[in-house]
């Protein structure tokens, strides 16, 4: 899948653990850049194959907490299965009554093989303090985010 040019992410210096700011045009591209380099920093490569499919739908209090709930899937899954992601299809991250906010997606990747891949930096937690999720006007999303090594 081609990426488009206004979405994408930079690392950002930090003392002990991984902080990334992450820019896209909408909350699903938002959610899969972030998805994306979370991976990619578990399992760096080489390149992934999609033969495995995981429905995973969410549901939270708020667009904040809902990323922070999928993105612990990621790892609930990356840990419990030794699933590794090559890419995701954020269906909707829809925004329900009451201020709660549902994601539908699917992963998409294989099971871990010694010797084919290889292991990056071990991601304890996704950390929900410090976070940020804004609005850039019409321009899009803009997430700051830390991930416990």
């Amino acid at each position: 899948m081609a990426r488009d040019p206004t979405t994408g992410h930079e690392f950002i210096s930090h003392p002990a653990d991984i902080q990334v700011a992450v820019w896209a045009p909408t909350l699903e591209a938002l959610f899969r850049e972030t998805a994306l380099v979370l991976a990619r920093l578990m399992v760096p490569g080489p390149e992934i194959a999609l033969d495995r499919e995981i429905e995973v739908v969410t549901e939270a209090e708020d667009v904040k907490s809902a990323l922070f709930d999928w993105l612990t899937e990621v790892l609930f899954y990356s840990d419990s299965e030794l699933f590794v992601l090559g890419d995701v299809d954020v269906r909707s991250v829809e925004s329900l009554p009451g201020g709660r906010y549902r994601v539908t997606s699917t992963f998409k990747g294989e099971a871990f093989k010694k010797g084919h891949h290889v292991s990056g930096t071990e991601v304890k937690a996704i950390t929900y303090s410090y976070m940020t999720l804004e609005r850039e006007g019409e321009g899009g999303y803009r997430l700051e985010i830390i991930f416990d090594i």
